[in-house]
């Protein structure tokens, strides 16, 4: 059972584009193609899980990625937010985060 009520010793921050470019270069080894859409907002492809990317920070652990979700996010956020919880409080996660691991993008 996850306890979702656990405190941690450092605050939970959100960052997203750039800042976390700077934190992961394996991130810009291979940039993905955004949908165009109507307007000026760009997507993901929502059903490309090939896009999407789920892990721990390996050189800050208690920096989380979790983005690619496109328009599906809040059809995604339970189990998302599930596996999230499991992976913070030292977990192992209830389905395999492999295919969404940023390495598969390295060479």
């Amino acid at each position: 059972m996850v306890d979702y009520h656990r405190r941690f010793e450092v605050p939970i921050r959100l960052v997203e584009g750039p800042e976390l470019r700077e934190l992961e270069p394996a991130l810009n080894a291979r940039a993905t193609c955004a949908v165009e859409l109507p307007g000026v907002s760009r997507t993901l492809d929502p059903y490309a899980p090939s896009r999407r990317l789920f892990e721990r920070f390996l050189r800050l652990p208690q920096v989380f990625y979790n983005f690619g979700h496109g328009h599906i996010g809040l059809t995604l956020g339970a189990i998302t937010g599930q596996l999230l919880a499991e992976q913070a409080s030292g977990l192992a996660p209830s389905v395999s985060l492999e295919p969404f691991l940023a390495r598969r993008f390295a060479g």
